[in-house]
């Protein structure tokens, strides 16, 4: 019987399932690939095409940190949460007051960073790319 036990248990540890990867490892991995100076390319403001000049709004990642820009005077910061286990993944920009917080998406293709959100204290996170009177924000890699 003990035999059969040991059997057992050398079977089980045998075929446990691996552990599932650290989702801080892989929100610390896309942070540190947000790092550095991105320009603003288009942006969606509750559904409304809004105007870009070339190289007038820059953001500016830093840590966990980011600081978006108007022809080189700091308009905003926020506090930014990854959540690179969720599908899409999820970013959360916090802002200096509680109430201030935007649920967003993003996505990263290379030198290109798309985030969505809903607007500021609704509390939605946008399901996907696609839907209707969201803010959607596209940035481009600065080169250095």
């Amino acid at each position: 019987m003990g035999r059969i036990l040991l059997l057992l248990a050398i079977l089980m540890i045998g075929f446990a399932p691996a552990p599932l990867p650290s989702p801080g490892r892989n929100t610390c991995a896309d942070l540190a690939a947000l790092r550095g100076e991105w320009e603003r390319v288009s942006i969606v403001l509750s559904g409304k095409v809004g105007h870009v000049k070339p190289g007038q709004v820059t953001a500016i990642f830093k840590d966990n940190q980011l600081s978006f820009l108007s022809d080189g005077i700091v308009t905003a910061r926020w506090t930014v949460v990854l959540d690179a286990t969720q599908k899409p993944k999820a970013m959360d920009l916090r802002g200096d007051k509680p109430k201030n917080v935007l649920l967003g998406i993003y996505r990263r293709e290379g030198d290109v960073l798309t985030f969505s959100c809903d607007d500021v204290g609704t509390g939605i996170r946008p399901r996907d790319f696609t839907e209707r009177n969201r803010s959607t924000e596209v940035l481009k890699r600065k080169k250095q």
